[in-house]
């Protein structure tokens, strides 16, 4: 009966420390189908984050979708877009054009393939939604070489 006891005892330690011990959710990625295909290839997008350049006091804002493994990401840019993370639905127009729109409009973007291999979004669509802290990105763009489609769900650091 010892046994017994000591047995059910172990099964019962057993059982909790294997339903307690699982890994808790990535903060950084709570979207599943976080990825970009381009050149018929799909990477998973590992994170994202966000940089604000200024030249000619002019705030340039990039998001940056990096991509797993070396030297892979989409970066796009959002010319005179202020300080935070625009939200809503963006057109591609160069911000050389004087009907560039920041309210409307994204200035293109790049695709890093490699380190030294990268190729520029000359057209396309972006959306940006937010919920609590958590952003929803969706990239529909083009470059010389063909088409890119991007999908982020996850929070965005700086």
């Amino acid at each position: 009966m010892k046994t017994l006891k000591t047995m059910f005892c172990l099964l019962l330690l057993g059982g909790t420390l294997t339903t307690g011990c699982k890994k808790d959710k990535d903060d950084n990625q709570s979207g599943n189908g976080n990825s970009y295909t381009y050149l018929d290839a799909t990477t998973k997008i590992a994170s994202a984050n966000y940089l604000i350049t200024t030249v000619l006091n002019v705030n340039t804002l990039s998001v940056v979708l990096k991509g797993e493994g070396n030297s892979k990401w989409i970066q796009l840019y959002f010319y005179k877009s202020g300080n935070t993370i625009p939200l809503g639905a963006f057109t591609y127009k160069t911000n050389l054009d004087n009907t560039y729109n920041p309210a409307t409009n994204f200035a293109g973007g790049t695709i890093n393939l490699d380190i030294a291999s990268s190729h520029e979004m000359n057209g396309g669509k972006v959306n940006i939604a937010k919920d609590g802290d958590n952003y929803t990105i969706t990239v529909d763009g083009t470059t010389t070489r063909g088409a890119v489609k991007a999908t982020y769900t996850g929070k965005i650091t700086q």
